[in-house]
């Protein structure tokens, strides 16, 4: 081979091997920089869901404080210038002063168990399944519905945010089922079962029609589920809901532990 020909090969392939070095390497640092892009957005949407659930713990401690300094004081002055009354004249007029008197402790005690349930300070003292039995003794107390632990649950050992976060799914869900379904009867589930912890909620309403169901599930247009949706999100839980016709709806979450 002529020894003029050999040298422009030669320069050509480490050209060319040039090349593909520096095209292997812009690959390999452009898909590098795609993950750490979108290792910090997902970061970024973490610490914000985190901010949003924050500012609504603080925003409903700082209700319950109100609840309880400004509302059940008034309330209970009310109270106390009730009994202050003169003596009645008459029967009716007493029975009228003592319907009055028990609605406003029923107020009173409203006002307080309302008020403990927002304070995430007293899901941390009471425990989990403390404040839920506290809120569905206040339920059943209503007589518009009956709401039962189905098992009977036993105290699980959860760290405190996880505690917060499935507590405020409890009064999501609660209050979605008291607002919505119509239901008579709730079933509430929360147990500890390979490697996870599992809550539920179901109850036995109208239910929710296939085409609705499947609009909230992948819209989550209505607060309520957005926010549990939101709260599973943020600790790792799997979120479930089913609807059969009127068979009422089914709510299951999954936390790996």
């Amino acid at each position: 081979m002529n020894p003029d020909s050999t040298i422009p090969l030669i320069a050509g392939t480490a050209l060319v091997s040039v090349l593909t070095v520096f095209i292997i390497l812009f690959v390999i640092l452009y898909k590098k920089a795609q993950l750490r892009f979108e290792l910090e957005r997902q970061q970024f949407e973490q610490a914000l869901l985190e901010s949003e659930v924050e500012i609504r713990e603080q925003t409903l401690a700082d209700i319950a404080r109100e609840l309880h300094d400004n509302i059940g004081q008034i309330a209970s002055l009310a109270k106390i210038q009730l009994n202050m009354l003169p003596p009645p004249t008459s029967e009716e007029e007493g029975e009228k002063i003592a319907e009055s008197k028990q609605l406003l402790q029923h107020l009173i005690s409203e006002i307080r168990g309302l008020s403990n349930s927002l304070n995430y300070e007293n899901v941390q003292s009471m425990g989990l399944i403390g404040m839920m039995e506290k809120d569905i003794n206040r339920i059943n107390k209503s007589g518009f519905v009956k709401v039962m632990f189905h098992p009977k649950p036993t105290e699980i050992s959860l760290d405190s945010k996880i505690s917060i976060f499935l507590y405020r799914m409890f009064q999501e869900g609660i209050n979605n089922i008291l607002k919505h379904s119509g239901a008579n009867q709730v079933l509430v589930g929360i147990e500890e079962k390979a490697n996870q912890i599992v809550f539920h909620l179901e109850d036995n309403g109208v239910g929710i029609p296939k085409e609705k169901l499947d609009e909230l599930l992948h819209n989550s247009t209505g607060n309520g589920l957005k926010n549990i949706k939101h709260r599973c999100k943020l600790i790792g839980a799997t979120f479930n809901m089913e609807s059969p016709p009127n068979m009422g709806t089914f709510i299951r979450i999954n936390l790996p532990t």
